[in-house]
């Protein structure tokens, strides 16, 4: 009898494993090429080495050249299918077979689950969506128009004064000081004094936190939590705990000193709340917790994405003289001397316009989407179940030759043309595009309006210029621009 049960046992055993190996090898679409790695771990380790030196972006540049459709195995022998081909992204991005499931939410489990871009789709995500999406109208966006331009001002006023005939700055650092300046104002009215932090050359330790987070969810992102003391960001880390410390030490008394001001009756009109107070009196169903952890998402979400995408704009400007003199002659054609920027005249700008979607083109800050389908699904001819994995490499579909002409040159003229439709997603598509993507162009044209406005620029040579990835792509390493202030400026 126990030889019985011992036989029965073991053969059963050896059924699951070899089941479990069957699993393992099994490819469901043999006829689709791309990187296999090995049979249980995938190509786990080799991705982990891609995030190390921060070039992510080549590793799918590198699937794409197999063609419109590539895969990837992952751990346990999963595969996550890549897709460039422009209709299909657009498809993927805009139907509702495909959704947003937690891949994002898990790499930031202890640090804002409850933002809005970690969210997966579902009744959450539509209701943080609904609260927020007011806070992005025209009078919010109004608000960051001038926002940003007061700290431009600030800026450009401490630059002329370091001029004797020109000042060299690295435009990296400075723009993601004026996104954080803007950000804290719009979200609550608060002061980060990221702008003086750099005038004064002083490490601001909101630039220090926004920079972890940014690591650490890099880091983590795709990788099973188990492997996160592979790249020294396990749970609970000392990065983590500085970025949460901080929000709860800045930002938390800030949240409740504003909450009590509610309950007093002091509530502004809804066309001038600001976004922290719409979240506060909108919906006594978002608990306090969530509430942090969306104005973390505003913060993180919102500085460094913006601040690379200025500071690639400013590279080019900065290297191609005939791009700067049309945005200067456009700047004379349209602003009066002293006469303040207003979204009016903002939206007259039809060539920064187009120099600001070039840059979002080329250096697009998002590299990847990643989406799941919720049911059998074709792509392309080929057949897939439900929950199957895609990942959009946006950076390598906006650069690809297939819909752009010389994609690798910086040519603003070419927009005055439309894209072939999901050629260009630098913001996402769909019900889940980015919610913050006005006030970003806001934030890049300014930027770029007031520099040239004040300064003839020119990149500073033999630099060493890298473009890194981790989750945000751009130039991390800074990029140093000599500033000349202009006669009369």
């Amino acid at each position: 009898m126990f030889e019985l049960r011992f036989e029965t046992i073991a053969y059963l055993l050896m059924m699951v494993i070899v089941g479990w190996l069957w699993y393992l090898s099994h490819d469901p679409h043999p006829d689709i090429k791309g990187i296999e790695g090995n049979t249980i771990f995938g190509t786990l380790f080799e991705q982990i080495k891609y995030r190390e030196h921060k070039i992510v972006f080549k590793l799918f540049q590198r699937l794409t050249e197999y063609g419109p459709i590539s895969k990837m195995r992952g751990v346990f022998g999963r595969y996550v299918y890549v897709v460039s081909d422009a209709p299909s992204a657009k498809k993927i991005l805009t139907d509702a077979a495909f959704e947003r499931k937690t891949v994002f939410q898990d790499a930031v489990i202890d640090i804002m689950p409850n933002a809005l871009f970690a969210l997966p789709m579902g009744d959450t995500w539509k209701h943080h969506r609904k609260l927020l999406q007011p806070g992005f109208g025209p009078v919010h966006l109004n608000h960051a128009l001038k926002a940003v331009s007061d700290s431009m001002d600030q800026l450009n006023t401490f630059i002329r004064s370091q001029a004797k005939k020109s000042a060299i700055v690295d435009v990296y650092d400075a723009a993601n000081a004026v996104t954080l300046d803007v950000i804290g104002q719009v979200a609550f009215g608060y002061d980060i004094k990221a702008v003086l932090s750099f005038i004064n050359g002083k490490e601001n330790e909101g630039k220090q936190v926004m920079d972890d987070a940014t690591t650490v969810t890099s880091k983590r992102i795709g990788v099973p939590q188990s492997f996160w003391g592979y790249t020294s960001h396990k749970k609970d880390c000392v990065e983590v705990k500085r970025i949460n410390n901080y929000f709860e030490n800045a930002v938390f008394p800030h949240i409740q000193a504003r909450r009590k001001e509610i309950q007093k009756g002091e509530v502004k009109k809804d066309f001038q709340m600001d976004f922290l107070q719409r979240l506060l009196t909108a919906d006594e169903t978002i608990s306090e917790k969530e509430i942090l952890d969306e104005i973390k998402g505003f913060f993180i979400a919102g500085h460094e994405t913006t601040g690379n995408s200025i500071a690639s704009a400013m590279m080019e400007i900065a290297d191609t003289p005939q791009i700067q003199n049309k945005i200067y002659k456009e700047i004379q054609s349209i602003l009066k001397p002293g006469q303040e920027l207003t979204s009016e005249i903002l939206g007259q700008f039809k060539y920064v316009e187009q120099v600001v979607k070039e840059t979002l083109r080329l250096y697009s800050v998002v590299q990847v989407l990643t989406r799941m389908s919720v049911q059998p699904v074709e792509l392309m001819g080929h057949k897939f179940a439900s929950n199957s994995v895609f990942i959009i490499p946006v950076g390598a579909v906006q650069k690809s030759s297939l819909y752009w002409d010389e994609p690798e040159k910086f040519n603003p003229d070419r927009w005055e043309k439309q894209p072939v439709p999901g050629s260009y997603m630098p913001f996402g598509d769909g019900p889940m595009n980015c919610i913050g993507q006005k006030m970003a162009m806001i934030e890049l044209k300014v930027f770029i309006i007031k520099m040239v406005q004040a300064f003839t620029m020119k990149l500073v040579p033999d630099q060493k210029l890298r473009f890194l990835h981790s989750i945000t792509y751009g130039l991390k390493d800074g990029v140093k621009i000599e500033l000349t202030p202009r006669p009369g400026q």
